[in-house]
């Protein structure tokens, strides 16, 4: 059995660089920025300026979910491995 504690140390896990995005997020954001790109051409500045921020904040609160679910996930995989133990 491999350690975690030194797959982690050396690097080999828990880099976000080693994680590979699947083909479906790679359609789905190509599709994503070929539409906002076909939007924003038919937009004023002062529309592109607000729906720029309104995408920001899409990114930020899908950043911030991403983290809890990471951090429920930590906490299921060590209860798990408690549980495992005993």
């Amino acid at each position: 059995m491999k350690s975690m504690i030194k797959e982690i140390y050396y690097g080999n896990r828990g880099n976000t660089d080693a994680v590979k995005l699947s083909e479906q997020y790679t359609k789905l954001l190509s599709k994503a920025v070929d539409l906002r790109e076909e939007l924003e051409k038919e937009m004023t500045e002062e529309m592109k300026a607000k729906f720029g921020e309104f995408c920001d904040l899409l990114d930020e609160s899908e950043a911030e979910s991403s983290d809890c679910y990471y951090i429920e996930g930590v906490k299921v995989g060590i209860l798990l491995g408690v549980e495992a133990c005993n």
